[in-house]
Formats: structure tokens, sequence, C-alpha cells
């Protein structure tokens, strides 16, 4: 054990050591004080950085700062942890042992990359945890973009910086949860917990509950992004709508709340028009899709209709004609007939006349 200087110092520990300061003590197996002040490195290879009232209790802890203790109240000792405080708030304690804790109520900063300029370092990539507790990538002289946060980057998991876009990179899918427990399974919310909405390159026939509100959805539709098209009978297909059932209904999650809504089930549909990825969901393109074609059908029903109809009245038009033209000829018909039977009263009155002139005296 050695003390290099100072006031008041003690380095008791085997092999231990105080290098300067005041009040510090160095008690556990090659522990060390480098200086400051009241700080005690009683744990097996500790070290105290200097600083004050530090304590670096548990075996091969590190403790910094002003009053950075490596262990509880009571106090259990942390082994292999750093603490560091700036001495803003009262002791700082580590929380468990092989833990890096670290108090900086200015905010945390780590750079990957700096620039030299006039000698002074410029940094430009980096995490900065501000005072906040919010995660920032960046905050050098430069905008850092690239992936900023990786969850497993390995995998491609990562949070994302460019121009104008925060960015979230995945080589599987996205998941939002309510409630729940952590499962390593995908898309699993775990004990208690409800899918919300996922995102993913594949169909799935996951059960979500979510609800997105926006002022529009675009969907993808451009003809380049599309193959095997294929004509549709758009009768048939506003028969199968009309056989479709159509009910209204409440989500289970809704029950009770009053919350209604009108259309079929996916398992009706998918059996009438088989299209989408599963008989659990109905995809808003496949719905919009079979609205419009059963459109078009009803739109050449109704052509057809209006030119029978346009048919039909050309046919009574012509009808009436002829029951005009009858109408005529049984007026005339009737005046010719009335002519004759004056005639025929003429005819026997001239007869009568001649056998009166006639007839003997």
């Amino acid at each position: 054990a050695a003390s290099g200087g100072g006031q008041l110092n003690e380095a008791t520990g085997d092999r231990s050591i105080v290098s300067g300061g005041i009040g510090n003590t160095a008690s556990g197996y090659t522990s060390t004080v480098a200086g400051g002040s009241d700080g005690t490195a009683s744990g097996s290879y500790s070290f105290v950085a200097g600083g004050d009232q530090n304590v670096a209790s548990g075996a091969r802890s590190v403790a910094m700062g002003r009053r950075a203790l490596t262990q509880t109240v009571f106090p259990t000792n942390h082994a292999g942890t750093f603490v560091f405080s700036d001495g803003s708030s009262g002791r700082f304690r580590s929380s468990a042992s092989s833990t890096f804790n670290v108090l900086a109520t200015g905010g945390i900063q780590f750079f990957t990359q700096a620039t030299n300029v006039s000698g002074e370092s410029v940094q430009s990539k980096g995490v900065i945890i501000d005072t906040q507790g919010s995660i920032n990538c960046g905050g050098g002289a430069a905008l850092n973009y690239g992936p900023c946060l990786g969850v497993e980057s390995s995998a491609g998991r990562v949070i994302g910086n460019q121009s104008g876009t925060m960015y979230f990179r995945t080589n599987s899918n996205f998941a939002w949860f309510l409630a729940g427990s952590h499962s390593d399974n995908s898309v699993d919310p775990g004990s208690g917990g409800e899918v919300l909405a996922v995102l993913r390159n594949s169909a799935s026939s996951a059960t979500v509950t979510g609800i997105f509100r926006a002022q529009a959805f675009t969907a993808t539709s451009d003809r380049h992004a599309k193959t095997d098209f294929v004509p549709l009978n758009a009768k048939t297909i506003l028969a199968k709508v009309a056989e479709l059932p159509i009910m209204a209904w409440s989500f289970k999650n809704e029950s009770g709340e009053g919350i209604r809504h009108i259309g079929p089930v996916p398992q009706d549909f998918r059996r009438l028009f088989a299209v989408g990825y599963d008989d659990k969901s109905i995809a808003t393109v496949d719905a919009d899709g079979v609205a419009l074609v059963a459109i078009q059908g009803l739109y050449q029903e109704v052509q057809e209709r209006d030119a029978r109809i346009a048919s039909q009245q050309q046919r009574i038009v012509a009808l009436e004609q002829r029951l005009g033209e009858v109408e005529v000829g049984q007026l005339q018909l009737q005046d010719m007939a009335a002519a004759m039977l004056k005639l025929q009263h003429e005819v026997a009155g001239l007869r009568q006349v001649r056998e009166v002139a006639t007839a003997p005296r």
C-alpha cells in the first residue's frame, strides 16, 4: 500500500494506493484513489478517479465526479459498475452490478466522427441524450444523415435520418401493440396484448384492432406495378354482389359502445369473388374493384333496358299510327253505310211512286 501525497489520506488495502488529495481512503485489494477529496475505494480492484465524496465499494467498480457511489443505500455493493455524477442532486448511486451509470444534467454526448477545423474537433456524427431524456442523432456542426438507432441492426432493423425524412427500416414486419408483454414470436403482442396494426410484405391472417385516421389514404395502383390482367364479366360480378350478404354489425372490441358498421364478412367475400390475401380480411382495393365492376354491370343492364324500352316505344308509336288509320277507316265505313242506307230509302220511295203510277184505274 502507498500514499503519494496530500493530506489525511490512507492506503490500507493490500497493494492499494492513494495518489493525492485530502481525506481519501483506499482499503480494497489493489484499489486506487487518484486524488480529490473524501473518496473511498473499498472494493477489490476498485478505482476512484478524483472528485469529491465518491465511493467505489464494489469489486472492479469505478466512481468519479461528485457523490458517485457504486452501492445502494443499505448498502449493497455493485461489482463491475461505473458511476459518474455531476453532483447536481445529492448522492447518485448505481442500481445493480455490471451497469454503466451517468448523471449529467446537461446531457450526454457520444460522437463517432469529427473534423479538424483550425485545431478544433468539430463533431459531426454521434448520439446525444438531452436534458429531457430524448435520444438525438447528430448535434454536431453537420446534419447526421444515415442510420441513427439500430435494433438488431445486423438484421436490418434501424431508425434513420434523411433530408426531410425520418425512416424506419426492417427486413420483415412492423407491428403496433396495445398492452401485453414481450414475446419473441413474430407479430405476437404477448399475454393480455392486442395487435393494433401490422405492416408486412406478405399476406397475413393476423387479427388487428387498431383504427387509422387520416384525411386520405392513397393505395399503390400504378399499371406498371400490376401483372396478370384478366377481363371480367361485369354482369356476373353484379349477380354475385346481389348474392353477397351485407349486414349491420359491431366489432367485438366495440360492443356496447354504440358503434355500428355496414358491410360483408370476408368469408363470404372470398367465397364469392376468390380475391384477397385470406378469408379474415377484405383489402380495400378488392372491395373498391368489386363495387366498380358491379356498377359497370348495372350500367350495362340499364343501357340494355333503355334500349328495350326505346324499341318498345317505337313499336307502340307504330301500333298507335296503325290504330289511328283503322279508326279513320271505320269512320269512313260508317259514313258509307249511312249513305247506302239513305240511298236504299230513296230507292224504296221511288219504287212506291212507280207502283202507284202504273196501277190500273
